[in-house]
C-alpha cells in the first residue's frame, strides 16, 4: 500500500509543499523534459514556478500518481531505445547543453 490521498495532501505548514503538489510539480518538469528529449515541441511555462504545483486539493490523487508512474515508465523505454547521438543532441536550441 502507498500513501494515501489524505498523506498525500498533509502539509507541516503553510510555507511547504505537501506530497501531491509535488508530485505535481515532477509531472510538469519530468513530462516537459521527455517531450524536449523526443523533439516535440515546449511551450514555455505560464506563470510561476510555484504554479507546478497546483493545490493537490483540487487533484486526484490517485489520478496524479497513475500519470507521474507513466511518465516515467515512458521515460525508461525511451532510454533503452537511446544511442550515443541522442545523448550528444543539444538540449534545447538556446543552449548548447547537451543531455549527456
Amino acid at each position: 500500500m502507498g500513501v494515501t490521498e489524505e498523506q498525500a495532501n498533509w502539509k507541516e505548514s503553510t510555507s511547504s509543499h505537501s506530497i501531491h503538489q509535488i508530485v505535481n510539480h515532477l509531472i510538469t518538469f519530468n513530462g516537459r523534459c521527455l517531450d524536449r528529449f523526443n523533439g516535440e515541441p515546449v511551450p514555455p511555462i505560464e506563470g510561476r514556478n510555484d504554479d507546478t504545483f497546483l493545490s493537490g486539493d483540487d487533484l486526484d490523487w490517485d489520478v496524479s500518481v497513475a500519470t507521474l508512474t507513466t511518465i516515467m515508465d515512458d521515460w525508461l523505454l525511451r532510454i533503452q531505445g537511446t544511442t550515443d547521438r541522442d545523448w550528444e543532441r543539444n538540449i534545447h536550441d538556446r543552449t548548447s547543453e547537451t543531455w549527456g
